[in-house]
């Protein structure tokens, strides 16, 4: 397949994963809280398709582990909430973050440049939540225009992380 087609591809994917993520956040009682499980099987197919090869392994967990976190945060710090609390995000938007940092590894025409990734991780990122918000799978605690002023910053923040750790990887493919 060129890589233009599993790119097209894998987006398809990604979006069809938000999908059923969100799903599960609007409908939490009911069949339809159990949407993520397709999200994180389409995970796993995909995974035979574009694997997280032994060395992508740790920058994958890296990825995963700073996305889950930083919601954490913003949840703590009330910028949005969810119909449960816990101590953690609900396990559905854990799921989405699995699903994207694999994503974002194998996103070669993306991962590569800066610009491209603080553009798309400031607009995208923050619509994400704004639309999954305008959904009700989660709700903003402050109003909206500074609750998407912090998102838009924290993504901008987050797309420059990213972007430095998976330099980070290729530096070690490099370096053996």
């Amino acid at each position: 397949m060129s890589p233009l087609l599993i790119t097209g591809i894998s987006v398809i994917v990604f979006q069809i994963q938000w999908w059923l993520c969100i799903f599960s956040g609007i409908y939490q009682h009911g069949h339809g809280q159990y949407a993520y499980w397709i999200a994180f099987a389409l995970f796993l197919i995909n995974l035979l398709y574009q694997p997280i090869t032994r060395p992508m392994l740790l920058f994958f967990l890296i990825l995963f582990s700073c996305g889950v976190a930083n919601d954490t945060l913003l949840m703590q710090l009330k910028v949005f909430g969810f119909s449960f609390q816990g101590a953690l995000i609900p396990v559905w938007l854990m799921i989405l973050w699995a699903c994207f940092s694999g994503w974002f590894l194998h996103a070669q025409w993306l991962n590569q440049r800066l610009t491209v990734i603080l553009s798309l991780f400031s607009i995208c990122g923050t619509g994400s939540y704004y639309f999954a918000a305008r959904l009700h799978a989660l709700t903003f605690l402050m109003p909206l225009h500074y609750a998407l002023m912090i998102m838009a910053l924290d993504w901008f923040c987050l797309g420059f992380l990213f972007f430095i750790i998976v330099r980070c990887r290729c530096m070690k493919r490099f370096l053996g």
